[in-house]
């Protein structure tokens, strides 16, 4: 049962829980210049760097670890 003078906080999930809920990773290919620092620092190996030098992540290998967007210095990729 809610009450008035209680507060519910949703905190940010991690790890398994967060990885069961999948959320896609976009990368802009606007902002996106085929570094690679994404995929070196995946765990997953679910990101390549095509031919175009444009970042391609494999959704079904994503684990949504997240280190993706740290990694990436010119903020091309973004949580979806």
């Amino acid at each position: 049962m809610l009450r008035k003078d209680t507060l519910t906080l949703t905190l940010p999930l991690k790890g398994e829980e967060r990885a069961a809920i999948k959320m896609p990773i976009i990368v802009s290919k606007a902002k996106c210049i085929g570094c690679g620092a994404c995929a070196l620092i995946c765990p997953a190996e679910a990101i390549d760097v095509s031919d175009s030098f444009i970042a391609v992540i494999d959704t079904d290998a994503c684990t949504g670890c997240l280190l993706c967007l740290d990694a990436c210095s010119n903020d091309a990729l973004e949580e979806k």
